[in-house]
Order: C-alpha cells, then sequence, then structure tokens
C-alpha cells in the first residue's frame, strides 16, 4: 500500500502538470505513429487486417483473372484432401448429386414409356395399319412413314462458327441423327456466304438454305453465327431461340470470340447454350372416338378385300409393264407407257432401234397396239439437222459421227457471230446432253456476218447512232476524224452496202483546219497532230522565231483542250533567217540586209568593230556572207587622216633646226591628227607607223653640212613627236640620208605615215 501511494501521488502530479498535458496534445499523434511502425516491423503480416480485406478484394476483382490464379490451388487442395480422405467430399456433394441422378432416371423411364405407348399405338391401331401399308407400299422403313406423319420438326445439328474466320467453334447432335463431317459443314456456309455478299452485296446476309428435306436456319451475331439443320418446319419462333442462345454465346465467351486465333477448345463450354437449340415438336394426336368393334370388323375386312383385289390388279399392270419393256428394250432416251392394249412409244431412238421395235411389234399378236406418232427417229432427225446446218451462215461441218444410244460427235468451224448451236439444237428438237461438238472460230465470208462482223468493229463513239432505213445504212452525229477515217476503210474491206455520212458531222474539223495552217507556217515543222485522250495533241519542231499556234490562229475555236509539245531548232526559211540575221547582227543606221539563196547581203555604213563582229558570226541558213557594198567607216576616216599627214609639209628656216611659232603650231595640229589615227588604229587592230624625212632647198648651193641639218631637222621632229604621243601604239623612225641629202623647194621635214596590222586573237 505504502509503495504505491508514491506513484499514485506522481501520476497526479504528472496530470495535473501543464508542461505534461502539453507534451501529451503535440506528441500524441507521433507516438501512435512510432507505435505502429514498431508493431509493423515486429508482425510483417497482419492476420486480422488481412482478413477484414480479403472477402472485399475476392468480390471486387475480375472473376476470370482470379479463377485462372486460383484454379490451380484448389484444384491441388481438393486432390490432397481427396486422397488422404474422401468421405468428406462424399459427404459434401452427396445432397446435390443424389436428388440429380434420381430425377435423371425418373424422366428417362418416363420417356421410355411414352415412346413405348407410343409405338404400340403406332404399331397396333388403325393408323398405324395404314402407315404400315403406306410403307410397304413405297418401300421405306415403317419409322420413317411414322416420323413423316407426327414430326412438325426436328432439329439434329448446331453449329457455331466464328464469323471472322469461317472456322467451326462447336458443334452439337441429336443421337438419332446421321453422322456428318461439321468442318465440312461449316466451310460449305462460309463459302455460300461468301458467294451471296459477293454476288448480292456486302449488306446481304444468308438467312436460309433448303438442302435436300432440311432446311438450314442461320443466326448472324457480331462475331459468330449458329447454324442449325432442320428437319420439317420448324416456326418462326424457334429463330428467336437461337438469337437468344447466341446473344447468351456473346455475352459469356465475347473476349473468347474477339482474341479467337483458331483453339476452339474454350468454347467446349459453350454446349448448354447448343443444346438448347436442340428441339423437336411432334403433331398433337386428336383424341380417341370411341367406336363399335362390330362396326370396325367389317369394314376391315371389306378393305382387306378391297386391298387384295386392288393389289392383284397392279401386280397384273406391272408384270406387263415389265414384260413389254424387256420385250422391246428401249434405250434411255425412249420412253415406254400402257394404256390398256395400247402401248405408247415417245422420246427419241436411233434408227437400228426404231426398225428392230417395228420388227418385234408385229409379233405380238393381234390384242396389241403400239402408237409410234410421239416417237422420233434420232437418226433421221440427225441428219436432218446436219443438212441445216451446213446451210446455215457461220458454220462449216468438217466431221460427224454417230456413236452407240444415240450420242453424236461434230466437228467443225464456227463463227463467233453465227447462231446459237444449242439454240439450232432445241428448234430441231434434239437433246443438247447427247450431242459432243468441238467447234472452232473462224470468221465467216458470208455477207451478212461479215456485214455484222464490221458494224460491231466500227466501236460507234458517244453521239454517232447508225441506223438502217431502205435504202441503206446511215451514219448521224458527230464523231472523231481517224474513227470516220477508219470507218470508210472497214466499210469499204468488208464490202458493206454504202453508207450515207452527210448527216455525219466531224467533231475535228476546226483541228484539222489548225493542222493544215501549221504545215504551211514558216519555221513549223509537224510530227504528230492526233486526238489522244480527250485531248488535242501537236508534236513537232519550232523555229523560236517562229509564230505561236494562237498567232496563226487568232480565231481558235477547238472543243477539246490543246496540248503542244515544240522541240526548239533553226529554220532555213528566208524570212527567218533574215529575221534571225536581224536580230543577231542589229545593224546599225545605214546598214541593210537582204538574204537569198543562202547568201546573206550587208549594205551601207558601219565601224569597224561591228563589221568584224559580223565576220565571226555563224548564222543557221547562211552560207556565205556579201559585203562589197559594205563600208568600214573607221577605215575610210583612218585614211583621210593618213592622207592629210602625208600632205604635212613642216618648213624650217634656213639654216635652222628649231621650230618657229608658226611651225610649233602646224605640229601640234599633227599631233592631234596622228592621236586620232590612234584611236582609230587601236579598233583596228593597226599601229600607227611615222617615218620622219628631212628635205634640204634646193635653191641654195649644196653644202656637206646640209646633210647634217636636214638629218637633225628630222630628229628634233621626232623627238618632239614622241614625247607626245604613245610610244605603245605610235612607232616613229628616221632614216639615215647616205650621200646627199633630200631636196625640196624649201627646208622641211615631211612625214610618211601609215598603218600596219598587229597579230591579235581572233
Amino acid at each position: 500500500m505504502s509503495g504505491n501511494s508514491p506513484t499514485h501521488s506522481a501520476d497526479s502530479n504528472n496530470d495535473n502538470n501543464p508542461f505534461v498535458r502539453l507534451q501529451e496534445i503535440l506528441l500524441s499523434d507521433d507516438r501512435q505513429r512510432l507505435d505502429d511502425l514498431a508493431n509493423r516491423l515486429d508482425r510483417p503480416v497482419d492476420d486480422v487486417a488481412v482478413g477484414k480485406i480479403l472477402p472485399q478484394a475476392i468480390r471486387s476483382s475480375e472473376q476470370k483473372p482470379l479463377a485462372e490464379a486460383l484454379g490451380p490451388t484448389v484444384s491441388a487442395a481438393i486432390r490432397e484432401s481427396v486422397q488422404q480422405d474422401p468421405q468428406p467430399l462424399v459427404d459434401a456433394v452427396s445432397p446435390i448429386i443424389g436428388p440429380a441422378i434420381r430425377r435423371a432416371i425418373s424422366q428417362a423411364m418416363r420417356s421410355m414409356m411414352q415412346t413405348f405407348n407410343r409405338t404400340l399405338e403406332d404399331s397396333f391401331s388403325l393408323r398405324g395399319l395404314q402407315w404400315r401399308w403406306e410403307a410397304w407400299r413405297t418401300g421405306t422403313s415403317f419409322a420413317q412413314v411414322v416420323l413423316l406423319h407426327t414430326l412438325v420438326y426436328e432439329v439434329d445439328h448446331v453449329f457455331l462458327i466464328h464469323g471472322e474466320t469461317g472456322l467451326l467453334l462447336h458443334h452439337l447432335a441429336n443421337q438419332t441423327s446421321t453422322a456428318a463431317d461439321p468442318n465440312l459443314v461449316s466451310g460449305m456456309l462460309t463459302a455460300i456466304e461468301s458467294f451471296v455478299q459477293d454476288s448480292f452485296g456486302a449488306g446481304e446476309d444468308l438467312e436460309k438454305m433448303d438442302c435436300g428435306d432440311r432446311t438450314v436456319w442461320v443466326e448472324k451475331g457480331r462475331k459468330a453465327y449458329l447454324a442449325a439443320s432442320i428437319y420439317g418446319h420448324a416456326p418462326e419462333s424457334y429463330r428467336e431461340r437461337l438469337q437468344e442462345s447466341l446473344d447468351q454465346i456473346h455475352h459469356r465467351f465475347g473476349g473468347a470470340l474477339s482474341k479467337f486465333k483458331g483453339d476452339a477448345a474454350p468454347f467446349q463450354e459453350t454446349e448448354p447454350h447448343l443444346a438448347n437449340c436442340l428441339s423437336s415438336e411432334f403433331a398433337q394426336r386428336k383424341s380417341k372416338s370411341k367406336f363399335v368393334p362390330y362396326v370396325l370388323t367389317p369394314c376391315l375386312i371389306l378393305l382387306a378385300l378391297a386391298g387384295i383385289g386392288w393389289g392383284s390388279v397392279q401386280c397384273l399392270d406391272w408384270y406387263r409393264d415389265r414384260y413389254i419393256r424387256e420385250y422391246f428394250s428401249p434405250p434411255s432416251t425412249a420412253q415406254i407407257k400402257l394404256d390398256g392394249n395400247t402401248v405408247h412409244l415417245s422420246g427419241t431412238a436411233p434408227d437400228p432401234w426404231v426398225r428392230k421395235a417395228q420388227r418385234q411389234s408385229e409379233s405380238l399378236g393381234q390384242q396389241w397396239k403400239v402408237d409410234w406418232t410421239e416417237l422420233k427417229n434420232s437418226d433421221r432427225t440427225w441428219l436432218d439437222f446436219l443438212k441445216q446446218l451446213g446451210q446455215t451462215p457461220g458454220y462449216v461441218v468438217v466431221h460427224s459421227d454417230v456413236l452407240d444410244e444415240g450420242q453424236y460427235v461434230i466437228k467443225g468451224l464456227r463463227d463467233p457471230l453465227a447462231l446459237g448451236f444449242a439454240e439450232l439444237l432445241a428448234e430441231a428438237g434434239i437433246d443438247p446432253n447427247g450431242v459432243t461438238a468441238d467447234w472452232q472460230p473462224y470468221e465467216s465470208l458470208d455477207t451478212s456476218l461479215a456485214q455484222q462482223r464490221t458494224l460491231r468493229r466500227l466501236a460507234l463513239p458517244e453521239g454517232v447512232q447508225l441506223q438502217y432505213e431502205s435504202d441503206g445504212w446511215r451514219l448521224t452525229g458527230t464523231a472523231p476524224a481517224d474513227w470516220i477515217a477508219s470507218c470508210e476503210t472497214l466499210l469499204r474491206a468488208a464490202g458493206v452496202s454504202p453508207v450515207d455520212r452527210s448527216e455525219l458531222k466531224n467533231a475535228d474539223a476546226n483541228f484539222q483546219a489548225l493542222v493544215e495552217s501549221l504545215r504551211h507556217e514558216p519555221g513549223i515543222v509537224l510530227s504528230e497532230a492526233r486526238r489522244v485522250d480527250g485531248v488535242y495533241r501537236i508534236v513537232g519542231l519550232r523555229d523560236p522565231l517562229a509564230r505561236t499556234v494562237e498567232a496563226a490562229s487568232p480565231e481558235l475555236d477547238l472543243p477539246l483542250p490543246l496540248e503542244q509539245h515544240w522541240t526548239p531548232f533553226y529554220s532555213t526559211e528566208p524570212d527567218l533567217v533574215l529575221k534571225r540575221a536581224n536580230e543577231v547582227l542589229q545593224p546599225p543606221d545605214g546598214v541593210t540586209i537582204a538574204f537569198a539563196s543562202g547568201v546573206l547581203q550587208v549594205a551601207g555604213e558601219a565601224r569597224h568593230a561591228w563589221i568584224r563582229r559580223l565576220q565571226q558570226l555563224d548564222i543557221m541558213g547562211v552560207s556565205r556572207w556579201e559585203t562589197d557594198n559594205l563600208m568600214d567607216l573607221d577605215q575610210a576616216y583612218a585614211q583621210r587622216i593618213l592622207e592629210a599627214l602625208n600632205q604635212e609639209v613642216i618648213v624650217f628656216q634656213p639654216d635652222k633646226t628649231e621650230f618657229s611659232d608658226a611651225t610649233s603650231d602646224q605640229v601640234d595640229q599633227i599631233v592631234r591628227r596622228i592621236q586620232a589615227l590612234e584611236r582609230i588604229a587601236t579598233g583596228l587592230d593597226c599601229i600607227v607607223t611615222i617615218r620622219v624625212v628631212g628635205y634640204t632647198s634646193a635653191s641654195a648651193p649644196f653644202r656637206p653640212e646640209a646633210l647634217t641639218l636636214a638629218q637633225n631637222r628630222a630628229n628634233n621632229t621626232a623627238q618632239m613627236l614622241r614625247t607626245k604621243l604613245d610610244d605603245t601604239t605610235v612607232r616613229i623612225t628616221v632614216p639615215q640620208q647616205q650621200d646627199e641629202p633630200l631636196v625640196q623647194k624649201t627646208p622641211s621635214v615631211r612625214l610618211e605615215t601609215k598603218l600596219e596590222r598587229i597579230l591579235t586573237k581572233p
């Protein structure tokens, strides 16, 4: 007691301590989280927490993945439990299996008793006797007759087929059905479905198909379809059952249908849905009416006597019919029918059998009559047919033969435009199945067929009509020129009667006129001009200086677009050559150009540079130049300057070598002329050469120093000219005088000036 008191006192103090309370308020959540983390580390899996969330997790998960995940584990657990102790599992399933087995056995016994009662009723009742008589008379089994009269419909086969691939997914059949290859049936249905869609449109589906005494109903779905083989006449309500089963299959197996790659194992589980489609319905039995035995007995006796009498008559007729058939032994193409004592023969038979039958009929006796009116002699009919065929246009018979049993062979030539061979056989009354024909195609020369073939080959274009009138053929409308030309050729070659083309218009008349004008247009050479694929196409050569198509035909009006494909070239037409020369040379004012016979004649006045360029040009169509009447202005001007310079005389004072004032002015003028000549000489590819020659006075007596004075005057003049002229384009020389000076009237200096051509690049 005393030991606990301090603790209690301490706790009380802590509770009353504000700091402790504040610490609990601030850190209580963090302390709780730390405790939870410690518990998780101590216990990695919380069984209680997992037990709470596991049922909800199983309910919220997808069924199929969960089943796939738990399936092997559950199966292994059940297998292990059964091996150790099977009794608990037996005790668990016995309440379910026991009632199910008893119910199945009870249902089987009821069905067996019902079938047994129905068999007794059908076998020993009046209706059963009637059915047995019908089975004996028709040669069929009694069970088939009973089924025929009592069964409304029965579904014996159900097929589940994949819609996209057409492969069989599952098949179910009842116990009484005949064996059938399910894959073969599914392939057949897929092929027929494809045929229906290809022939009648992609939107058409196959819903019903008759196959002998059975009907196949097809119910289409999004990813698969059901096909049911039905014997009898099923009501329309059965299609609702098919649709309901197909919807259930799509709902449950939609994923498997979408992912189907050829493995049909997952669709074995569709058997309950297919079994729902295996149904049958029997006719409702009428309620049995009570009858009096003593009334039924006489009726049965009378019926038996009547049956015996009728059977005797039928047996006699059968014997007589068999006797006649064996007596005549007709071929398969002939039929025999008895009418009392009259034998009616019909159909066709070969000539040997007809002759033999006629001889046999004479031995039958007087009580028998033979009617031959409906029997045809096939050999005679065949011979008449061959004769008629030989006269038919377009047929040439090369070989024909008669085989056994009325079979015929014929070989020959047949025009594709001739009448059909099957039609001719039908008109002659000959069975086409008994004729083997081998026809090789050829073109007959018969007038009617030749005309028909020609008219077909004409291939009338749109807008052209061909009409046959009393006076012959008539063409009307508008057609291309090429077709009109080919039409005339074909008609002429086939010998067709004249065709009136007065109302046939040429659609290409404007284009032909354009082509004709272009053929005469200078500078244009046409290599192709025709109508191609709805356009007019022009191909050829065109000089760049020639007129365009639009300029040549400004009022061009064509019904179709015009395509132009020109290759440039230089024409030798005189007008175009002259035009090209003017464009290339661009003659200055005062120069005229003419062209004739390949010679370009240039006349007038022009600068030397233009004349030199003229001589260097090569113009297509110009074989040579003629410039006799062309004056070079630069050369003429240079010649005038040269003449003026060579006439200049520089006069000196006696015994003087210096220039006077007048002489200086004269020298300046000479320099200016030389400079002008220098400029012209550059353009002429020439240089100016000046030979300065000094002269003495002829009036003065000869003195030895006169030669020196003349030489000095020439040297001074040359030196002065060199200082004022360009020595690269002007060459100045002073000749050395020999024994005696040159004499003039006055002491002077003369300039012997000329132009010398220098070598330049061409």
